[in-house]
């Protein structure tokens, strides 16, 4: 998922022709850039000027996402949790 959004990223920031406003600029950048989205490192200030409704639309549908999958990961843990303090109860 990270790698996905972040080759689109990447390929959205290379249509940009001014070099100032390229977000990221390489493949392991842009991974890298997703995995901090992901943290909450949202540094959305320079997304550039070709196709920024589309990389807006990327950057809600990624933080969304991410955000249902770590919580999915929590209620994991914390049933996990549960279900071996109740073995032990027992």
């Amino acid at each position: 998922m990270i790698i996905g959004f972040g080759n689109a990223f990447l390929v959205i920031a290379l249509g940009n022709t001014n070099e100032e406003v390229i977000f990221v600029d390489s493949y392991i950048n842009s991974i890298l850039y997703s995995y901090r989205m992901v943290l909450g490192d949202f540094a959305t200030d320079a997304f550039g000027e070709v196709g920024v409704p589309l990389v807006w639309i990327l950057f809600l549908v990624f933080t969304i996402f991410n955000m249902i999958v770590m919580l999915n990961l929590l209620i994991a843990i914390i049933s996990d949790s549960y279900a071996r303090v109740a073995a032990s109860a027992e």
